[in-house]
């Protein structure tokens, strides 16, 4: 089965407005732990987890407005799987 262009950039926006964007209150989260010390990378990463019970790496770059390297290693300082 072959998706036009038009099919599959429907699909992609569906995907992509899917995504929950951090709101206030996981912004006031996030700079509490920074103030603690902690990250900025860790702490919009933490955030944005408290709200769901798994994340894949996309969801959490779309997020917390972060880039794939900034999401593996603020996973690996959290111990995160």
């Amino acid at each position: 089965m072959h998706f036009s262009s038009f099919e599959t950039t429907i699909n992609s926006r569906a995907i992509v407005n899917a995504i929950t964007q951090l709101d206030e209150k996981d912004e006031e989260i996030a700079e509490a732990l920074i103030s603690l010390g902690m990250s900025r990378n860790e702490a919009m990463t933490l955030a944005y987890l408290q709200n769901t019970n798994s994340a894949t790496s996309i969801e959490l770059e779309r997020s917390a407005r972060l880039r794939q390297p900034e999401v593996s290693i603020a996973n690996r300082l959290n111990n995160l799987p």
